[in-house]
């Protein structure tokens, strides 16, 4: 089986697992020469299947992780609940943290749409992808 595991944040890079083993790992700064490189990992994605000699048609399952951010599911009233059990005495931090909560899932959204957009560009979209 032939995993891709992406990642695209302030670490972007791609690592290639072959029968549970990694055979290629780089982060996108490697090849694109820009510290902390947070676009999509084309790069280091092309530099993984073109070393292993696959193509994006040999993949049998994508994993994506984001460096930070909502777990899939994970919603605002939740994240709010888990702030609660620690400043739910505080009210101004409360109002704070919902603050950036709000815009932080805004940020986080658009980030997932833009990196399921640029995979599904790339790969056939009968490869699953799974948030690992």
């Amino acid at each position: 089986m032939n995993v891709l595991g992406i990642t695209s944040s302030a670490e972007s890079g791609a690592a290639l697992f072959i029968d549970n083993l990694p055979v290629a790992a780089v982060n996108e700064e490697r090849l694109s020469r820009k510290k902390l490189d947070g676009s999509y990992p084309h790069l280091a994605i092309d530099w993984c299947l073109q070393s292993s000699g696959l193509t994006p048609d040999d993949i049998d399952q994508i994993c994506y992780g984001f460096s930070q951010g909502f777990a899939p599911g994970e919603t605002l009233s939740g994240l709010f609940e888990r702030a609660i059990d620690g400043y739910g005495d505080d009210p101004e931090a409360l109002r704070i943290i919902k603050e950036r909560l709000v815009v932080e899932h805004r940020v986080d959204t658009q980030a997932r749409e833009e990196f399921f957009a640029h995979t599904r560009k790339k790969f056939p979209t009968t490869i699953p992808i799974h948030h690992c």
